[in-house]
């Protein structure tokens, strides 16, 4: 069976991270970047919506 796994990656616009700490707004952060990273290496699709 083909693997169908996909990431979907939501960017967080800074209207969403406004009320935020800063702590909790930078580990949100670097957690998205750690997934993208993790799909890069083992070849994964990932998916980023982007609200405008």
């Amino acid at each position: 069976m083909k693997n169908t796994t996909v990431a979907v990656i939501v960017d967080m616009q800074d209207f969403f991270l406004q009320n935020m700490r800063a702590e909790i707004r930078s580990e949100l952060i670097e957690n998205q970047k750690k997934v993208i990273d993790l799909c890069l290496k083992s070849k994964m699709p990932f998916i980023i919506i982007e609200y405008k």
